[in-house]
């Protein structure tokens, strides 16, 4: 069977694509072929030391042309640790590259879709988890953030501003049992705003108390708004237009003590 000579060094291989390397196989064979040297080599019945070094000369022939100027066979120095590791993700790279080009054109497309949806996505959750990571993104009342859109008490939002309107705007379509469940929530973000507690779906009125209570901030307020809120909400009493004035009162005077803390 033809052979391409002794193994290309892996410099070599690296160096020169597939093709190229097949072709530069064929002419060194040729060159060594036709070598006196190599022709001496045979009837003389040399052994393997004998053909690869009349291989070798004939590569160097070869590799002395113009075209192949920036190819070399000489011995390179060890690379080190980091070194290995870079030159096997560099092979790793050519043999996907390689991989790819043999693939039909449909084929073609859906891997390198595939591959950037993916560098997408790992590019995102390398910047989310930095943003994250240093704090630079946080939650700021009225700005959105990542706090924006969560459900406390079946209310969306997080700027108390923005859902007492909604709740004032509830109110005047009559809509009692809304209204006093969007001014507890906003209750609940005058705490944020105030920088006392952050409000979240899984925190416990007890866990309020004790934040409101850390703070110095009148905790019978809070409970009697949060009596009210859980009346109606979830305790079954009827919402009226009463019912709606006398939480909105207490929200009023919650709204000026977190305000003034």
């Amino acid at each position: 069977m033809w052979t391409c000579g002794p193994p290309a060094p892996a410099a070599l291989r690296r160096a020169m694509p597939g093709s190229a390397l097949v072709l530069l196989c064929v002419m060194v064979n040729v060159a060594a072929g036709a070598s006196p040297e190599n022709a001496t080599g045979r009837e003389a019945g040399q052994g393997d030391d004998g053909r690869h070094a009349a291989f070798e000369r004939a590569a160097r022939q070869v590799l002395d042309r113009p075209q192949f100027e920036e190819v070399s066979l000489e011995p390179q120095p060890p690379l080190g640790a980091v070194g290995e590791i870079g030159q096997w993700i560099a092979d790793r790279y050519f043999e996907v590259i390689e991989w790819i080009r043999n693939l039909p054109a449909w084929a073609q497309v859906l891997v390198i879709g595939w591959m950037i949806l993916t560098l997408l996505a790992v590019l995102a959750h390398i910047i989310y988890t930095l943003l994250t990571a240093t704090g630079r993104w946080r939650f700021e009342p009225g700005r959105g953030g990542r706090d924006a859109g969560q459900m406390i008490h079946g209310v969306a939002g997080a700027d108390a501003l923005e859902i007492e309107q909604r709740a004032r705007h509830l109110a005047g379509r009559q809509r009692w049992a809304d209204a006093v469940r969007h001014l507890y929530v906003a209750a609940l973000f005058r705490l944020h705003e105030a920088g006392i507690v952050r409000p979240r779906p899984s925190m416990t009125n007890g866990a309020y108390l004790r934040a409101i209570s850390k703070h110095g901030l009148p905790h019978d307020r809070f409970i009697a708004m949060t009596q009210r809120f859980e009346a109606v909400a979830y305790g079954g009493r009827p919402a009226s237009v009463q019912e709606y004035e006398q939480m909105l009162k207490l929200y009023e005077r919650w709204r000026h003590d977190t305000a003034g803390h």
